[in-house]
């Protein structure tokens, strides 16, 4: 739970709520955590922590049912948004289209999302 309260942090270390409060918001407890709502702490998590810290906060099937293509456009900034509507085609088994053979495809992965070991130092 620690570990949780502290990932939680990260996303409210400049407003003054509490990570319980915020943790209480995304279990369905209440409905708001100070002005946030649920969607809109998911939403936060999405734009600034790393994937699999959010999947340790919020069960992957509630961060599946959120990644619609509305919430996806809402997400920020646009690099970010082409990955999960990358991820979004891949939870629900869309068909992704190809990257083609030529000479692109040797360049800086495109989706990313997955991964924050590799890619994340430029």
């Amino acid at each position: 739970m620690d570990n949780i309260l502290n990932i939680l942090k990260k996303i409210i270390w400049d407003y003054n709520i509490s990570p319980e409060e915020v943790y209480k918001c995304l279990k369905g407890q209440i409905d708001k955590s100070g002005f946030y709502t649920r969607n809109d702490l998911i939403l936060k998590m999405l734009e600034h922590l790393y994937w699999y810290e959010i999947i340790k906060v919020v069960p992957l099937e509630e961060i599946k049912a959120f990644l619609t293509v509305s919430n996806v456009k809402k997400i920020y900034p646009k690099g970010l948004q082409l990955k999960y509507e990358f991820l979004r085609k891949l939870l629900y088994q869309e068909i992704i289209s190809s990257t083609g053979w030529d000479s692109k495809d040797n360049e800086f992965p495109e989706y990313t999302i997955l991964s924050n070991r590799w890619y994340c130092f430029r």
